[in-house]
């Protein structure tokens, strides 16, 4: 379906089976995941977890400070 708001867009639905599919996706993945965070020691694990939020952090700083980039420049 193409966007009413812009021609350049096109929408895409999933049918009933795409999405099962990517539930099934999902959950396999998440599986996949815990299974090997369960073989990690708790210290390491909580390690992953500071660097991850430590990470996001970042990212989430630099995100703001491009914006404020962005609007300086339009301004």
């Amino acid at each position: 379906m193409v966007s009413p708001a812009d021609r350049r867009e096109v929408r895409l639905r999933l049918s009933s089976r795409g999405r099962a599919f990517l539930a099934d996706l999902r959950a396999r993945r998440q599986k996949e995941l815990r299974a090997v965070l369960d073989l990690m020691p708790a210290a390491k694990r909580t390690a992953l977890l500071e660097g991850l939020e430590a990470f996001c952090d970042a990212a989430a700083a630099q995100i703001h400070d491009d914006a404020q980039d962005q609007g300086s420049q339009t301004a």
